[in-house]
């Protein structure tokens, strides 16, 4: 684009040059004209003996410039680019692909299906201890009975203990009439928890007691510490319902 502009600007100067000859020129002289000597005015000399090339001629002029300009977006768009040029570019952009291709992981780092599954159970064991630990009333879950449920003489008790918190500790169970009055009590000792255990530990308790008629009871379950014997904490105070055993109806 740049060249064409400046072949215009040449060719400009070229038109403007040829008029002022034009005009500044002689009037009396002998002009080539298509190749012919023709005299315009009165020339004062004999007809030239050479031949008759008007190189100043304004058709020239422009007929020259035209086929210039003709050539010249031609010649722009033919134009390839250097081979080397393209591979300079090729280069490059490997280059750059490489540079933000991810980092091989050292295998050393790397951790299989199986590592994880390992790791994954740990890490919510973590968790949980923590939790637990910061929250000692929940280190126990009452399965079974649930709230006002209906209890029949035997009844089989489900639930379970958070070890790390029961270790060196005694969980009492008694069931007790809507008065009071005691039916039944039980003493779950941390011994018979298997040595080296962690996490929950189930136990099961078979609740066996005698009423006549249907009446409210309250099942309480209580923590008691080995080393300070008088220290006792509730842990869960469970309303149910009690009913005759089946012999007895």
């Amino acid at each position: 684009m740049e060249k064409s502009k400046v072949w215009l600007i040449i060719g400009l100067i070229m038109i403007v040059s040829a008029l002022v000859l034009r005009i500044t020129s002689p009037r009396d002289r002998w002009v080539c004209d298509n190749g012919q000597w023709r005299a315009q005015g009165s020339p004062r000399t004999a007809q030239p003996t050479r031949a008759c090339v008007d190189n100043l001629s304004i058709d020239t002029e422009l007929q020259a410039l035209s086929d210039i300009l003709k050539d010249e977006p031609l010649s722009n768009s033919m134009e390839l680019p250097d081979n080397k040029l393209v591979a300079e570019e090729s280069n490059l952009a490997e280059k750059f692909v490489d540079s933000n291709e991810p980092k091989s992981i050292d295998n050393s780092l790397q951790l299989n299906q199986e590592n994880i599954s390992e790791i994954v159970p740990e890490i919510n064991v973590g968790i949980e201890e923590s939790f637990l630990d910061s929250n000692p009333e929940s280190s126990f879950q009452l399965i079974s009975p649930q709230p006002d449920e209906l209890l029949r003489s035997p009844y089989l008790i489900s639930g379970r203990v958070w070890v790390p918190y029961f270790y060196k500790s005694v969980l009492l169970i008694t069931l007790q009439t809507e008065s009071g009055e005691p039916l039944f009590s039980y003493s779950l000792d941390s011994s018979v928890i298997p040595s080296g255990s962690k996490g929950w530990f189930n136990f099961q308790v078979e609740l066996t007691f005698d009423t006549d008629a249907n009446d409210k009871g309250l099942l309480l379950f209580n923590k008691k510490s080995i080393s300070q014997k008088s220290k006792i904490e509730l842990l869960l105070s469970r309303p149910v319902y009690l009913a005759p055993s089946q012999k007895d109806v």
